[in-house]
């Protein structure tokens, strides 16, 4: 299964995604700033994942920090056609917060030469979550101990997502770049950033 936006932002964000924790280097001051993130807001999609596709809303609170909600629909056929069969979410919405702006080579394609560019520094935060799967085409299970959410696509095909519970609160540090209509989530590597999602905006 690919990365999540919302979770890929807290994860590239918040180093101990599903566990709780955070960036053990200290995280500035935020300063919001709705000038400096309102680009970034609407409706934001990864790419099909065989049947996956999952989708992020990012707005602007009244702080001017971005709000994420996520969800990813799981289709019938492969290449996101056909009816929906279930609907993943998460109990949570993840907060990003502008930090400041900063000058960096990053690599943006695979096989590319580093780009300079200017990276929207981001403080991340997520509250204590829980995943849901509902839909017509899940079933709930458990195997050796552990809950999970089964989706059946009909001809013996099906994927299963393990039930974590609830995950801890935690904050990190990142960058957003937005080039034409893709947004790069960027992980902190050292000094500088690496792409950790590339996602389209509707």
């Amino acid at each position: 299964m690919k990365n999540k936006l919302a979770i890929a932002l807290v994860c590239t964000l918040v180093t101990a995604c599903g566990g709780g924790g955070g960036d053990s280097a200290s995280t500035p001051a935020p300063t919001p700033a709705t000038s400096a993130l309102a680009a970034y807001a609407g409706v934001w999609e990864a790419p099909c994942d065989g049947r996956e596709r999952e989708t992020a809303t990012f707005t602007i609170d009244a702080s001017g920090a971005l709000a994420i909600s996520s969800k990813t629909e799981y289709f019938a056929l492969v290449g996101c056609t056909g009816p929906v069969l279930a609907t993943e979410t998460l109990s949570a919405n993840f907060t990003v917060v502008f930090t400041g702006s900063v000058d960096a080579s990053v690599q943006l394609t695979q096989g590319a030469a580093p780009t300079p560019i200017k990276v929207d520094s981001v403080s991340s935060s997520v509250p204590s979550y829980s995943m849901q799967i509902t839909g017509s085409g899940v079933v709930r299970s458990t195997l050796n101990g552990q809950a999970q959410w089964c989706i059946d696509f009909g001809g013996g095909s099906r994927t299963c997502v393990r039930d974590e519970g609830v995950q801890l609160a935690a904050t990190a540090r990142g960058g957003l770049y937005l080039k034409g209509n893709q947004l790069f989530s960027l992980d902190t590597s050292g000094s500088t950033f690496v792409v950790g999602g590339i996602y389209t905006k509707k």
